[in-house]
């Protein structure tokens, strides 16, 4: 008996390393990639964050902030490279492969979970650049290793005050991500093989837990006196402007290529419900949901928003496609092993097919890739506001400031003046805040108090570049039409005015015009 466990849990082991060997090799294609400009954005916030300017008052952005704390960690030691970023996106990614294993093969078998790890992995590099190092697939995290302390009994009652701190962070990420707390309370409260005083007595403790972390947001924010910044940034603005503005695509269209997995998710929950806890498959359903309605409410659909419904969608699916692959081999390994290989060996055509990183891996083969830089290209390849683009700006800038100089960036990049390591002159480092329209093309009052302290700002810290961004076409539809010289010439005129008055053109590099103080 003691040697079949033993045997068993080698096996387990060794699926394990492979699984997140196999993970870490697919993870690797996104250090490829370059920052898209969210991690650009927040890359910047973080570096001003370490430099003590709070997000909201020392920089802006209308997500909640905890993204900002994964951006911090690597230039907490000195590791500023977007290569270096996208190292520590793979180790995060990895992790979360680790609990992905840990709850299938806990659920059901190793098998299962060595591919449930690469079927999830290998949706990350198919949605490509726009997937790598965003929110939500921190949150993702979070939320898989909450239910593997909620399937691991070893820990007992006591983790549920973890489970609630780990929710209560994810929400830190992205605010409808409440929708987990709220099921898991549900999902606590109805279980009534438990006593109604163990039920609530672990509803309050998971409660308490899940609002300490907004609770200490609140109090960080109300002794530094800007809770009415952090509302206006994180709800007024999006509720006013931001959502439900601008075009989007389809709602299916990020994820429609994965419908083929919709018989084997089905056999999951059939297999599930007969074979396996159906307490447990109500939690995992009650947190898909929570995610696709999450999904719904927010209105535009990126694809990082998908992550966390897709997660746990596809790790579903591989218990489908586990158990049909048994059923159809009537028990010969080795049929199960090749009807297996052909699942992963699809999927994985289907995620190079078109993709761009199809291309970076054909040219890096072939030896026509010989610096990171040429990489880049292939991702944000504009010859006016691509990445090397943004890149020649910010050596320019380097190369004509000093340390403690300040720099303003009028457009939607951050990227320029992160690589330059220059400060902003307003807190609004982006166009952003000011910029955008809500119905009626036309600002909120506060977005109009935000312009008067703008241009207070450049007054009175009369940063050595001013930046102004033509690009891109995109963020027409934002900005009422106009982009950066339009804008000061139709829009923000006072702006105008002043930039004429103390400031003269440098340079033009791209989209981007440098332009100079007199002084």
């Amino acid at each position: 008996m003691n040697s079949t466990i033993v045997r068993r849990t080698t096996a387990e082991r060794t699926y394990r390393w492979v699984a997140l060997a196999l993970a870490a090799i697919i993870y690797s294609c996104t250090l490829t990639y370059p920052f898209n400009n969210d991690n650009a954005l927040y890359a910047y916030m973080a570096d001003l964050l370490l430099h003590g300017r709070l997000p909201y008052l020392g920089s802006w952005d209308q997500n909640f902030p905890g993204v900002l704390l994964v951006h911090a960690a690597p230039l907490l030691i000195g590791l500023r490279s977007q290569f270096a970023f996208h190292v520590w996106d793979v180790i995060l990614q990895l992790i979360s492969s680790y609990y992905i294993f840990q709850i299938l093969s806990k659920l059901f078998d190793a098998r299962t979970a060595l591919l449930g790890v690469l079927l999830v992995a290998l949706y990350y590099i198919q949605q490509g650049l726009w997937m790598a190092g965003e929110r939500d697939t921190y949150a993702t995290l979070l939320t898989l290793a909450a239910f593997y302390l909620t399937i691991d009994g070893h820990s007992g009652n006591n983790r549920w005050a973890l489970i609630g701190s780990l929710i209560g962070l994810a929400i830190l990420f992205r605010p409808t991500y409440g929708l987990f707390a709220i099921g898991y309370l549900l999902w606590i409260i109805l279980d009534r093989a438990a006593p109604i005083k163990s039920r609530l007595s672990l509803a309050a403790k998971f409660s308490i837990s899940v609002a300490l972390p907004i609770l200490l947001l609140t109090i960080i924010y109300a002794l530094a006196g800007g809770l009415t910044d952090l509302w206006l940034a994180v709800i007024q603005f999006n509720f006013k402007i931001y959502s439900g503005h601008g075009e989007q695509f389809s709602f299916f269209d990020p994820v429609r290529f994965y419908a083929i997995s919709l018989p084997a998710v089905a056999i999951c929950i059939w297999a599930w419900w007969h074979e396996g806890s159906r307490r447990l498959l109500l939690l995992w359903a009650i947190l898909f949901l929570s995610s696709v309605v999450s999904l719904i409410v927010l209105y535009r659909h990126s694809v990082y928003h998908y992550h966390p419904a897709m997660v746990l969608f596809l790790m579903m699916s591989a218990v489908g496609w586990q158990w049909l692959a048994e059923r159809v081999a009537r028990g010969r390994a080795l049929v199960t092993h090749l009807l297996i290989a052909i699942v992963v060996l699809f999927f994985t055509f289907q995620t190079l097919r078109g993709n761009t990183i199809q291309y970076v891996l054909r040219d890096l083969i072939a030896g026509r890739i010989h610096s990171i830089d040429s990489m880049y290209a292939y991702f944000e390849g504009s010859p006016t506001f691509g990445e090397l683009v943004q890149r020649e700006v910010g050596e320019y800038l380097k190369q004509h400031t000093s340390r403690g100089d300040v720099a303003q960036m009028f457009g939607p990049y951050s990227f320029p003046q992160y690589f330059a390591r220059l400060t902003t002159a307003s807190r609004f480092q982006t166009a952003h805040a000011i910029l955008m329209r809500g119905s009626g093309d036309s600002l909120q009052p506060f977005q109009k108090e935000w312009r008067k302290e703008y241009l207070a700002d450049m007054l009175r810290n009369k940063p050595v570049y001013f930046i102004v961004c033509d690009a891109p076409e995109a963020f027409r539809q934002y900005y009422g039409g106009l982009l950066g010289h339009e804008v000061l010439a139709k829009d923000f005129t006072e702006l105008s005015d002043w930039l004429n008055d103390h400031y003269h053109r440098d340079t033009v590099i791209g989209a981007f015009t440098l332009y100079r103080s007199n002084q």
